[in-house]
This record gives C-alpha cells, structure tokens and sequence, in this order.
C-alpha cells in the first residue's frame, strides 16, 4: 500500500494547486485586494509581484473590475514593468 499513499501525494498537491489558482482567480473577478494578495503569499513588491506567472496588473486588465485596476495603480502598480522595457 505504500506506492499509493506515495502516488496520492503529488495528486493532493495538484489538487490544492488548482484550488488555489481557482481562488487567486477568483479574487482578481471579484476585485478583491485582500485575498489575492494573502493568496499570493502577501509578497513584499505587491502589486508589482506575479500572480500565477502573469503580471498582477496585466491578469487585471483581463479578468477585473475596471476600478480594482485603478486601485492597484494607486497602489503603485507599474503599467510599464521591466519585463517588457528589457527587449
């Protein structure tokens, strides 16, 4: 029995995976700030962090209400981030 517990492991973290992505998700369509960022692991250059290996405000623009977007630009969301100016 010991190979299923080990092959029920990854399935379990998946699974919270995409809970988790579902939520932060979730919260970008509901525009709630205080979720995704505690979602997101509160990270230290929120709003300039990533979200689920998107740019938090781009994931904005495309699931959002438009005044979460605002708001995350007041916040000091960068409209022009470096990922972008590098090439």
């Amino acid at each position: 029995m010991e190979g299923a517990t080990e092959s029920a492991q990854p399935a379990a973290a998946l699974g919270r995976a995409k809970h988790e992505s579902i939520a932060i998700h979730e919260a970008f369509q509901r525009g709630d700030l205080a979720s995704l960022n505690a979602l997101l692991g509160d990270p230290p250059d929120f709003p300039n962090s990533r979200g689920v290996g998107e740019i938090i405000l781009e994931d904005a623009i495309y699931w959002s209400p438009l005044p979460f977007i605002r708001t995350l630009l007041e916040l000091g969301a960068n409209p022009r981030p470096a990922i972008f100016l590098d090439s």
